[in-house]
């Protein structure tokens, strides 16, 4: 099965790449255009007989050689480890594309290739053109590097120089040339069983069209022709659930376990069953016809048709929990997880994936942008330090903090109430983007007000993981952001015996931390220019932002005047106005504050009075920088 691979050079990976999978549970996760379906395909090129007619695009230097290389172990044949890759090269100005297998053969390495050639539109490589060349048992130099690679997954020290002499093995001058007729290479031979335990899924797999209200298809006269496609696209239910009829020839049939198909779909979908029945081309899911099949059954039916099948030892899942619940997708990831003799490799957005047991089998796709141009890299929770690790892990604790593995921007609040407010005021701004008045007064354009509003809101409750926040936004190259109240860092400590209050500031890592000792009170602290001033500053460059007041309730109460209060609560019991510092303290006044927030009874009028008070104004100026 698929033990590692590595990869430069194609499709904005620039740098060199290493994955390792293990059996079972492997997750690759991402936001979108980070580079993950890239993984994919770039093992299907390397596992696979049939040659894709599109050629991987390169990044950086042209003349550095593209490469992807799967080191396999465990085959149920011989050799039963090798190496599987491609690389694209040049030599002079024309570029090739090669396949090639590396596998031991007593002491010695050998190795075997196939040359295609680059067919070139208007100057620009656009497609892999046919089959021209091959060669077999060619003996391979760089024998430690590689043997420590097939037997360990060791990896090379100089990956560059590790490449360009397994390249170096295959140069092109030395290629035989095939005739037509000529049977199978001894490469192709050797792809064709090792493609026999390997198996891909696509978003495309989707077996309904997708229809809306002005499709003629959904018209009663379409329903025929519908459940024709539907049961024609249903490709893996009618050729595992139904070998003898789904395929016109025998080649390549598969046998699956059926009570190991049935059981592991009943424990999916428990506390229902689904049985599947009709024919290969009349396909029916508890009598019911294919078309009319909620999406998630059929996908959990698919994947028990694929874990059920013993031929496939590596699986790559892309999107597999299409239209699940949560409960069935943690399921689906509870079967995954404690299975063995089969590598899983799983694309996925869902969160639900996500856990504690599961991080360190888990590798993020990572983009960023050098010189205006993009780079991706792969990120392995398993090669994190271990602090990052235990970060990392807490993190999977919570559904909204793992936001972080798959967010470009967040902005972690302290509360409820807080998060309420900060998504009422992005979406005030988002709404009215096209008042010129509106941009104007906070100095905003169109463009800042997509980059603020574009921020993920985490709620941290009471949980204190802002250091671990930092360090997992670190790894992953997320843009990290707090909203925190006042009390977070300064804190009133009283001296019983001197009867004397002080300042206090708390998890301040600066040298200047000394220079706050001086203050006494909390008033003293605000209004001397080098207190409250200097701490914000201070904060804003680790780009973390409290408002001067203290906290949210205080800030709204504090920032109306009479009538914006009277119009906004109009029902208070408790809170009054003006708020005596005293008054506000009060138990009822903070709740009753805080239910007004949530039950959002005036909160549009809150929202839009709010965005011009100079707090406001602060905060969005805070989160307009870089």
């Amino acid at each position: 099965m698929l033990r590692s691979m590595m990869f430069k050079n194609v499709v904005h990976y620039n740098e060199h790449q290493s994955v390792e999978f293990s059996d079972g549970f492997n997750l690759i996760i991402g936001r979108n255009g980070s580079g993950k379906s890239v993984i994919f395909e770039l093992i299907r090129r390397c596992m696979s007989t049939r040659i894709s007619s599109t050629i991987p695009s390169t990044c950086g230097n042209e003349k550095d050689p593209a490469f992807a290389i799967c080191r396999f172990t465990n085959l149920e044949r011989s050799p039963c480890e090798l190496l599987s890759g491609i690389f694209m090269a040049l030599e002079g100005e024309k570029k090739y594309f090669v396949k090639f297998i590396i596998y031991k053969y007593s002491d010695r390495l050998l190795g075997c290739a196939d040359k295609y050639d680059c067919i070139s539109t208007g100057g620009k490589i656009k497609s892999i053109g046919a089959l021209m060349a091959s060669r077999e048992n060619v003996p391979i130099t760089d024998v430690d590097a590689l043997k420590n690679y097939i037997e360990n997954g060791t990896i090379p020290k100089n990956i560059d120089t590790f490449v360009r002499e397994i390249i170096s093995s295959f140069p092109k001058s030395e290629f035989d040339l095939l005739s037509s007729g000529e049977p199978q290479s001894a490469c192709q031979l050797v792809l064709y069983e090792l493609e026999n335990f390997f198996v891909a899924t696509f978003p495309m797999r989707s077996i309904g069209p997708s229809q809306w209200t002005e499709s003629e298809r959904v018209r009663a006269n379409w329903r025929e022709a519908n459940e024709k496609e539907v049961n024609a696209r249903a490709e893996i239910i009618r050729d595992l659930y139904f070998p003898e009829e789904g395929k016109e020839s025998t080649e390549n049939k598969r046998r699956i376990d059926k009570k190991l198909f049935q059981d592991t779909l009943d424990k999916l979908t428990y506390p229902n069953h689904f049985e599947v029945g009709g024919t290969a081309h009349t396909i029916t899911i508890n009598g019911i016809s294919l078309l009319r099949a909620p999406e998630g059954i059929v996908e959990a039916i698919q994947f028990a048709l694929i874990f059920a099948c013993n031929d496939f030892k590596t699986i790559c899942l892309e999107e597999p929990d299409r239209g699940m619940h949560p409960e069935m997708v943690e399921r689906l990831r509870e079967l995954i997880f404690r299975s063995e003799g089969k590598a899983f490799i799983l694309i996925s957005h869902n969160i639900s994936f996500v856990s504690r047991w599961t991080i360190p089998k888990t590798h993020v796709c990572v983009s960023e942008k050098v010189d205006a141009t993009p780079n991706h890299k792969v990120v392995s929770c398993s090669n994190l330090s271990y602090i990052s690790q235990r970060s990392v892990k807490l993190l999977t604790d919570t559904d909204d903090l793992k936001k972080v593995l798959f967010a470009r921007r967040i902005l972690c609040v302290e509360g409820k109430a807080d998060k309420i407010v900060i998504e009422g005021i992005f979406s005030y701004l988002v709404q009215h983007i096209d008042d010129e008045n509106l941009r104007r007064e906070l100095n905003l354009d169109p463009m800042d007000i997509q980059n603020i509003s574009s921020h993920q809101l985490i709620e941290l409750g009471s949980c204190s993981y802002e250091e671990q926040i930092r360090s997992c936004c670190e790894d992953f190259n997320v843009s990290c952001r707090f909203l925190l109240d006042l009390d977070a860092y300064v804190v009133i400590t009283k001296d019983e015996k001197k009867k004397a209050t002080s300042i206090a500031i708390q998890g301040f890592k600066i040298r200047q931390k000394g220079r706050f000792d001086k203050f006494k009170t909390l008033d003293s602290f605000i209004s001397d220019p080098e207190g409250l001033d200097v701490l914000i500053r201070l904060k804003e460059i680790d780009q973390t932002f409290f408002w001067k007041g203290g906290r949210i309730e205080e800030l709204i109460v504090k920032s109306l005047d009479a009538s914006e209060f009277s119009a906004i609560f109009t029902e208070a019991r408790y809170i009054k106005h003006p708020l005596s510092e005293v008054e506000f303290v009060s138990k009822n006044a903070k709740n009753e504050l805080q239910e007004f927030i949530l039950r959002g009874d005036n909160n549009s009028l809150l929202f839009k009075t709010l965005v011009m008070k100079d707090e406001i104004k602060r905060f969005v100026e805070f989160m307009k920088r870089n």
